[in-house]
């Protein structure tokens, strides 16, 4: 035992450190927000809203107490549950016969689910070490430990209550079980938390439910995924028939049953379910093999054979979430003892990244929260904005999705124009991701209106979406998603652009007459829509216009110009569009080009007005493209001011 453990050490070792050094973009970063702010003096639920139970956020506070607070100190969290599980594995499975806890052990480790969450925190791990426990105290007879262990998993994922409820019923007669439960029944203090029952368990269930389809393709993801020890475990689950085993045999059918049944499903889910598989695939291999029995570890061989790549994209972040740029912008543009608010995807992370704490701990931010609590959005974002941090990033997409969740949000987006400056933008071509990054600013004042007021305003935006399955990730490459409809991620077809290749015509007219002065905005409404052009003069004396225009605040288009110092020359020109009026819809950059003269500016604008009419072909099109968007566009951030 000994021998083998220190081989699994062995083994553990590069695991962990590449897994600490995998750090990108995941749910994780919420939750390690979370520990720090209880660091901070702040309380789970009556100070902050979160989702979901105790244990699973104030051990991160420990680990935090013990070491700073960073994505590095909570990673270790994962790290020591996964090998916790991984020991307990061993264990239990070397009590059912000598070799099934050493196979048990190496199918986990070539198993990608278990890669992926051993470095990426989402309490399933830690829920999992607790279960395992129960299990192992079960089989030992210690029934009491065990229901302490089970009581304890409850308060780490409510995932866990299958588990729980299953051994109540194998132990429904005895008394040490009771005492176990009891032993652990001051966590019932958390029900006089305020918001604890409403944020952990009403919030769920008010959640609109996934359509059955959803659900039960993240059950496909996980088998898709583990089929390898999901296929291992049927002959185990033959070779099981002794009533004390009934605890390993039915949990997986009753776990993935129950899961079905909640309102949404998430691979990470089945984990928990995952020891239990790798201990009946090893029985299955060891009981079956007969005089074949020196050669079961080829069996793990063969697995890292089969998951070798997946395996190690699990330490690789996800295409179109490197938001490595924005955090170092943040970092810079901000004070150490500041606060941000960040109202998109990547908050948390750009927070832990840069150590800024979130605005009125704003930090779940997730979709399903503003679906659920809409009424009350506003005045948190409200609120939010009102304590003045150094830096508000709003990302387009997940404005646009508030809005589709029916949440409106007048009063907070009304004072964020008010009262901050656009200072930079990041866009993300992969993921379509546009970042807004604005500095409170006092005493803007409000210009003129636009110039030509009698010319009406007509953005437009994308009227058909392309799902990202069926885009090219890579710059030229071509899909096809109809018959005879030529489109890729940086040339959309002419279907979809419409009218909307320079997706602001109010810039198409008149453009070099602008006679707007510095440091002032100015406003138009029409056609249903709300524009809004901040003018300043930048670092190098150039005068940026940054025009935003959205419908009930719902952002449509962005579009950002930068003249010289003389106004003689378009230094840059970027406009940016919604992909599609459906939730999912990004933004992309539709047009983009540097130093056009007023020559080419008034080509440019003839050949797309040409192009839209259907005065140029297809052919002459994909002619002239590489000179209306360029094939170099990179990801970047904008420094306005």
């Amino acid at each position: 035992m000994k021998r083998f453990l220190a081989i699994l050490i062995l083994v553990y070792i590069p695991i962990a450190y590449f897994g600490i050094q995998s750090q990108y973009y995941s749910d994780e970063d919420f939750y390690f927000q979370m520990g720090k702010a209880i660091l901070d003096g702040h309380s789970l639920y009556s100070d902050l809203f979160c989702a979901h139970m105790p244990l699973m956020i104030y051990p991160i506070s420990f680990l935090f107490l013990i070491f700073e607070p960073s994505i590095t100190a909570g990673k270790l969290l994962p790290l020591m549950s996964s090998f916790f599980v991984l020991i307990l594995v061993y264990v239990i499975g070397e009590g059912y016969e000598e070799k099934v806890g050493a196979l048990a052990s190496l199918l986990l480790l070539v198993s990608p689910k278990f890669h992926l969450y051993s470095h990426n925190f989402y309490g399933v791990f830690l829920c999992s070490a607790l279960i395992m426990s129960s299990l192992y105290f079960y089989l030992k007879g210690n029934v009491f430990l065990s229901g302490i262990s089970a009581f304890l998993s409850i308060f780490v994922r409510l995932n866990a209550l299958p588990w729980f409820i299953l051994l109540f019923l194998l132990n429904i007669r005895k008394r040490d079980f009771y005492c176990g439960i009891l032993t652990m029944s001051p966590l019932f203090i958390f029900l006089l938390v305020p918001n604890f029952i409403d944020n952990t368990v009403l919030y769920h269930l008010a959640k609109t439910p996934v359509p059955l389809e959803g659900r039960l393709s993240e059950v496909y993801a996980f088998i898709s995924s583990e089929w390898f020890i999901i296929l291992l475990s049927v002959p185990g689950v033959l070779s099981l028939r002794e009533p004390s085993n009934k605890p390993i045999l039915l949990f997986p059918f009753v776990f993935v049953l129950a899961t079905i049944l909640q309102t949404s499903v998430f691979d990470y889910y089945f984990i928990i379910i995952l020891p239990f598989l790798a201990i009946l695939g090893s029985l299955g291999v060891v009981r079956f093999s007969g005089r074949y029995k020196p050669l079961i570890f080829l069996v793990p061989i063969i697995g890292i054979l089969l998951n070798y790549n997946a395996i190690i994209n699990t330490y690789l972040p996800e295409p179109g979430f490197d938001f490595g740029e924005l955090a170092n912008f943040v970092r810079e543009n901000s004070r150490a003892s500041g606060k941000i608010l960040f109202i998109g995807v990547g908050n948390a992370y750009v927070g832990m990244k840069t150590d800024r704490d979130i605005s009125e701990n704003f930090i779940d931010i997730s979709g399903q929260r503003f679906e659920v609590y809409r009424e009350n959005i506003d005045l948190q974002l409200l609120d939010s904005m009102e304590e003045r941090p150094d830096l508000v990033i709003t990302e387009l997409k997940h404005l646009h999705y508030i809005r589709y969740t029916g949440t409106r949000l007048e009063k907070s987006m009304t004072y964020l124009e008010d009262n901050y400056y656009p200072v930079a933008y990041f866009h993300n071509e992969i993921s379509n991701l546009l970042f807004l990054v604005w500095k409170p600013v006092e005493g803007i004042s409000r210009g003129r209106d636009f110039p030509r007021p009698e010319r009406n305003i007509t953005h437009y935006y994308f009227d058909r979406y392309i799902a990202k399955r069926d885009t090219a990730l890579q710059y030229g490459e071509a899909v096809h998603n109809e018959s005879g409809d030529y489109a890729s991620r940086l040339y959309p077809s002419r279907y979809l652009i419409s009218e909307n290749v320079m997706n602001q015509k109010l810039i198409a007219d008149g453009i070099f007459d602008w006679q707007f002065e510095g440091e002032q905005y100015y406003s138009r409404t029409g056609d249903g829509l709300e524009s809004r052009i901040w003018a300043c003069c930048n670092r190098d004396g150039e005068m940026d216009f940054i025009i935003y225009s959205h419908r009930d605040m719902d952002p449509v288009s962005f579009t950002h110009i930068v003249f010289n110092q003389n106004r003689s020359c378009i230094e840059r020109l970027d406009c940016f569009a919604r992909l599609s009026d459906t939730y999912a819809g990004g933004f992309i950059l539709t047009y983009s080009k540097r130093r056009i003269s007023f020559d080419d500016y008034e080509k440019i604008e003839r050949l797309l007005r040409e192009f839209s009419s259907g005065g140029i072909s297809r052919e002459d099109y994909v002619k002239y493209r590489r000179t209306i968007i360029p094939v170099d566009i990179e990801d970047k951030i904008v420094i306005n001011r």
